[in-house]
């Protein structure tokens, strides 16, 4: 059974590290549970690859969001140009639109970040 668990932890993975420019400074959020979260986005340089070749788009942007006081106080400082590395987890969750249509978002839950030189 533990040979099980390992294989199933090993095989079960959301881990998320990417390294970009921020491209909207962070903004703290009150949520109505009275939690309060940094939320900000990074650009990514895309990569040729087999789905992206022919594409002109040349970047990806992720929106990021920090949850604890230690994410929140390292991406408090970020500004729209620093290269920063980040690393967490991919979260999905459904938001209302204004007509409260469901959409369904994903975000990145920002456990560590640092402004790189």
């Amino acid at each position: 059974m533990n040979a099980q668990r390992a294989t199933r932890s090993e095989a079960s993975v959301n881990e998320v590290r990417l390294g970009g420019r921020v491209s909207g400074e962070p903004t703290e959020v009150d949520l109505p549970s009275g939690t309060t979260i940094s939320r900000f986005r990074i650009v990514v340089p895309r990569d040729s690859t087999a789905m992206t070749r022919g594409s002109k788009a040349v970047s990806d942007w992720f929106s990021c969001t920090a949850w604890s006081g230690a994410a929140r106080r390292a991406v408090k400082s970020f500004k729209v140009g620093d290269h920063v590395i980040i690393s967490g987890s991919m979260r999905r969750h459904h938001v209302a639109n204004w007509s409260g249509i469901a959409s369904s978002v994903v975000e990145i839950e920002v456990l560590k970040a640092k402004r790189v030189a």
